[in-house]
C-alpha cells in the first residue's frame, strides 16, 4: 500500500512531466540557455562535455553524464539567483503555447478532479517543475523531483531523480509501489511502469513499444499526444 493515501477518487496516479506535460527537456533548455551562461560555468560545462556528453548517449550511463552538467551549473552559483532563473525559466516555458502538451495537461487535470492522489515524479529541478504548473493554475499535484540545495550562498546538487532514482525519490517522499496508473514518455521510466497498475505510455516509438509493461496482472496503453 502506498505510503501517502489517495484522494477521495481512491487512485494514486504519477506523471512524468517532460514529454508528458511540457514538450522537450526543459531543465536541459535552462541549462543551455541559463545554467551555463556565465563564465565559470560555461568552462565547466566545456571541460566536461568530453565525458558527459558520451555517457549521456546511453540510457544506463544518461543519469551520470547529466549529474556532471548539472554540477557544472551550479558552480559558484548564487543560490537565490539561480531559484530565481529557475523560476523564470519555468513560467515562462508555461507561457508558450507550443511548449505546453494539452493532452498531458488535461490528463492531469481530469484526475485531479475526479479527486485521485497525483504526484508529479520528474529528473527536471523540482524550483522549475512547481514554476511551470503554478504559472499554468494546476493546483493540487504534490512533485517528487530533482533537488538542488538552494537555501543558502552556494547551490549543490542534492538529488537527481531519473530512472531507478525515481523508485528512491518516492520512497523517501513516503510513496511505495503499486501505485494506479503511471504516465511516462520513455522506456528509462520503466523501473515506474514495472509497478503500475495501469502503465500509460506517451508517444512511445515503435521500437520501443515491445519492451513496456506493468505490474502483473496490469494493462499497458499506448497513446499518441499534443
Amino acid at each position: 500500500m502506498s505510503g501517502v493515501p489517495s484522494g477521495p477518487g481512491g487512485r494514486l496516479v504519477l506523471f512524468d512531466f517532460d514529454g508528458v506535460i511540457v514538450a522537450g527537456d526543459s531543465f536541459a533548455a535552462w541549462l543551455r540557455r541559463e545554467g551555463l551562461k556565465p563564465p565559470l560555468r560555461r568552462l565547466a560545462g566545456w571541460l566536461v562535455a568530453p565525458v558527459g556528453l558520451p555517457l549521456m548517449a546511453f540510457p544506463v550511463t544518461l543519469s551520470l553524464g547529466a549529474r556532471l552538467f548539472l554540477h557544472a551549473a551550479v558552480l559558484g552559483a548564487d543560490a537565490a539567483a539561480l531559484r530565481a532563473s529557475l523560476d523564470a525559466w519555468g513560467r515562462g516555458l508555461a507561457r508558450r503555447p507550443a511548449k505546453v502538451i494539452g493532452n498531458g495537461l488535461a490528463a492531469l487535470r481530469g484526475h485531479l478532479a475526479a479527486g485521485d492522489r497525483v504526484v508529479v515524479v520528474s529528473g527536471t529541478e523540482s524550483t522549475l517543475l512547481r514554476a511551470v504548473l503554478d504559472e499554468l493554475g494546476v493546483q493540487g499535484a504534490s512533485i517528487v523531483a530533482s533537488e538542488l540545495h538552494l537555501d543558502g550562498r552556494r547551490a549543490r546538487v542534492l538529488r537527481h531523480c531519473f530512472g531507478t532514482g525515481k523508485l528512491a525519490a518516492l520512497a523517501a517522499a513516503g510513496i511505495a509501489p503499486p501505485w494506479d496508473l503511471a504516465y511516462s514518455d520513455s522506456p528509462n521510466d520503466l523501473p515506474l511502469l514495472r509497478n503500475a497498475r495501469e502503465a500509460v505510455c506517451v508517444n512511445w516509438r515503435p521500437r520501443d513499444r515491445p519492451r513496456a509493461t506493468c505490474a502483473p496482472g496490469g494493462v499497458v496503453r499506448f497513446v499518441d499526444w499534443r
